[in-house]
């Protein structure tokens, strides 16, 4: 992951990458944002634009949750 500390970022629908039309965050202004994320050496966000493809990743079978 890239990360760029200084520069700004609103949340909103628009560029969240969900199927809804709302957001519990929507119109936060934050400082700090994530440039490019990375799998295995490969770029999969960049600018972002999802850039991987189906197959890219791997199930990880979850454990037991905690009884409580």
């Amino acid at each position: 992951m890239i990360f760029d500390a200084e520069k700004e970022h609103t949340f909103g629908v628009a560029h969240e990458h969900m199927n809804v039309d709302y957001s519990s965050y929507e119109g936060w202004k934050v400082k700090g944002k994530v440039e490019t994320v990375l799998s295995r050496g490969r770029v999969v966000i960049e600018n972002g634009e999802h850039k991987g493809k189906a197959g890219d990743g791997q199930f990880l079978k979850r454990g037991e949750c905690v009884k409580i």
